[in-house]
């Protein structure tokens, strides 16, 4: 699992919740969100529109093993786009030293260091999430 392939699957999984999404950025676009997100909670016409920046940890990094404070690998620019934009996310995927990836964690995009919220991360079995990411999103860009 590399980071581009994540950015994938989670596009898929924003699909399949009935969302919308595209990948904005290519290693030659410093800085600029990787994907723009339309999610589509329930009694919504349009939908809420989000940049998210997505980021691959190694199991070394992992939260809630001893509860400390994760860097969530966000670059001052790109910490600086996402300020630009109402609402955005940051999306850190957690993979085992097989490269299996096995959690994600929604983040608030206006903190560059995050701690463990058990709340916001969801693990992955077989590549399918066991929670729903859209309202995970929702909680953490909206409150």
């Amino acid at each position: 699992m590399n980071e581009l392939k994540l950015q994938t699957q989670i596009l898929e999984w924003v699909k399949e919740e009935g969302g919308y999404g595209r990948k904005m950025s290519h290693r030659f676009l410093v800085g600029i969100p990787d994907l723009l997100i339309r999610l589509m909670p329930p009694r919504s016409a349009r939908g809420v529109l989000l940049v998210a920046e997505v980021k691959l940890h190694t199991r070394d990094a992992v939260l809630g093993l001893n509860d400390s404070p994760v860097k969530t690998g966000v670059t001052p620019k790109q910490h600086k786009e996402l300020g630009s934009f109402e609402h955005s996310v940051v999306l850190i995927g957690f993979k085992n030293k097989q490269g299996r990836l096995y959690a994600l964690q929604v983040c608030d995009a206006r903190f560059t260091v995050v701690g463990h919220d058990p709340d916001f991360v969801i693990p992955i079995e077989r590549n399918r999430l066991t929670r729903r990411l859209t309202p995970l999103i929702l909680e953490k860009t909206y409150g």
